[in-house]
């Protein structure tokens, strides 16, 4: 079943759970198939969201807005309650990439949402290295110039990009953090981030969850092993590594097998 937004896989009747999956800022959802697939070995149905922005080609960039993300969130909660309506009251687990996580814990900290029971961050966008604060200024000013993609061509939904969805994202990231802490946001949460991610600090992230007092998320930082497009790119086996998304893949087969979600050790490898 697919909508401008949202794709559904996975055998419906057959279900133990839900997963939504979204991807990172100009990454194709398609790469998201490799997860949709193992969920969906896990007897998980899957939800693979296609933020506003992604859905077409340069000029549909211009539509993503943390206003739109977040109405792609609700549109999200209406089929996950369908759904609910066919298989029962299953757990629910989020999977998200960059700017999918970022958005993600907004649409928690707006909506309220008791909807999931479980996260799992790939990268996620919430603390930022210095050099990805460089278009800051410029996405305010100029949002209509564009500047060129430098992730690997088979995982981009464009080639480049307006300022003006980069200064939507950087907006989003305020909001977060002007809410974050464990009464807004507390799920359960593995976080996935390569040591030399370009775009994401991941000793920002360990600071973050340390002063947010986020005392459910489990931080996991990947080996340093062969793989394919940029350290920040890591979606499946190629661009993660085999031994990396082997891990993934078992922490993944924990979270949909374990439905609470209630675990409040930190853990900082």
């Amino acid at each position: 079943m697919t909508s401008a937004r949202i794709t559904i896989e996975g055998k419906i009747d057959q279900a133990r759970g839900i997963a939504l999956l979204v991807h990172g800022l100009n990454l194709n959802s398609e790469r998201l198939l490799a997860i949709s697939e193992a969920c969906q070995a896990l007897d998980y149905v899957v939800l693979r969201l296609r933020l506003s922005g992604h859905r077409g080609g340069y000029s549909d960039a211009f539509n993503g807005s943390i206003a739109a993300w977040r109405d792609d969130y609700a549109a999200c909660e209406v089929e996950i309650a369908k759904l609910k309506k066919t298989i029962g009251q299953v757990p629910c687990l989020f999977i998200g990439m960059s700017l999918g996580a970022l958005t993600f814990i907004d649409h928690c900290q707006t909506s309220g949402s008791q909807t999931f029971h479980r996260a799992l961050f790939l990268c996620p966008a919430l603390a930022l290295r210095w050099t990805s604060h460089l278009l800051r200024l410029p996405s305010a000013w100029f949002p209509s110039l564009s500047v060129i993609s430098l992730s690997d061509p088979h995982y981009r939904v464009c080639n480049k990009l307006p300022l003006h969805i980069y200064s939507e994202l950087y907006r989003c990231l305020k909001s977060v953090h002007l809410k974050l802490k464990s009464s807004s946001f507390n799920l359960k949460t593995d976080i996935f981030i390569h040591p030399l991610d370009e775009l994401v600090s991941p000793n920002g992230i360990k600071k973050l969850i340390l002063n947010r007092k986020l005392s459910n998320a489990n931080f996991h930082v990947l080996t340093n092993e062969k793989k394919i497009g940029t350290y920040h790119l890591i979606v499946d086996e190629k661009s993660m590594g085999s031994s990396n998304w082997q891990f993934f893949l078992s922490v993944l087969t924990v979270s949909c097998t374990q439905s609470d979600g209630r675990d409040d050790a930190l853990r900082l490898i």
